[in-house]
């Protein structure tokens, strides 16, 4: 019998524990934090190792105890991807992290970190009245974005993260859009626009961390 470590994303330590509970008699820790767990599993045999793999399935990132992070930065290298990065709805974490993965990333190319959505006028030349239409970022103005890019660095994956977080000014989104979330990723030609609702919290850093991990588990899934 071994330990078994499952790196999880999109449940809260509760949902993990109670979906765990219908397997008898494991010995189990969680540790989650903005729906980013670590599931350590103790004298499981076999057969529980693989009903646990089963059902928690659409959520591992890893069967090691690594971050989120570490695992894009691995699997961008070993797909050989050339990542972009624009930040807003989550602050830059995005980007500090995956720096952090070793001292120079070279798969990390362009980034760009935006404090508010109304800098997108002015750094991508986009009226952010036009950022949304139906509830959803358009995917014109995603590709937008990803001309501004220098062109002389080939880069084929594209990632943009929006948020927010109160009320403002910003016309784009209403007082009921509060705490949506959108992300926008180009993998080559292919463009996918993603709309979520944050954890219901008032501050601001959790949304931003579990935006930058959203985003990430985005990521994961075109890589791996």
């Amino acid at each position: 019998m071994n330990k078994l470590i499952l790196k999880l994303f999109g449940l809260t330590g509760q949902n993990i524990q109670t979906k765990a509970s219908a397997l008898q008699n494991l010995q189990l820790t969680v540790q989650e934090r903005n729906y980013d767990a670590t599931l350590m599993v103790h004298n499981a045999t076999q057969e529980q190792q693989s009903a646990l793999c089963a059902m928690f399935a659409p959520y591992i990132y890893a069967t090691e105890d690594i971050s989120i992070y570490e695992q894009v930065a691995r699997l961008c290298a070993l797909r050989n991807r050339k990542l972009s990065v624009t930040e807003q709805g989550s602050g830059g974490i995005i980007t500090a992290n995956l720096s952090q993965t070793s001292p120079a990333p070279s798969f990390l190319q362009t980034c760009v970190t935006i404090s508010n959505p109304l800098q997108f006028v002015d750094m991508f030349h986009i009226d952010p009245r036009e950022l949304t239409q139906q509830g959803m970022v358009q995917r014109n103005i995603l590709q937008q974005m990803v001309s501004h890019i220098d062109t002389t660095q080939k880069v084929d994956l594209h990632l943009l993260t929006l948020a927010q977080y109160k009320p403002s000014p910003f016309t784009a989104f209403t007082s009921t859009d509060i705490g949506t979330i959108y992300l926008g990723v180009m993998d080559k030609e292919n463009v996918q626009i993603h709309k979520y609702q944050a954890p219901n919290t008032s501050i601001k850093a959790d949304i931003m961390h579990f935006t930058a991990k959203l985003a990430c588990f985005a990521l994961y899934q075109i890589l791996k």
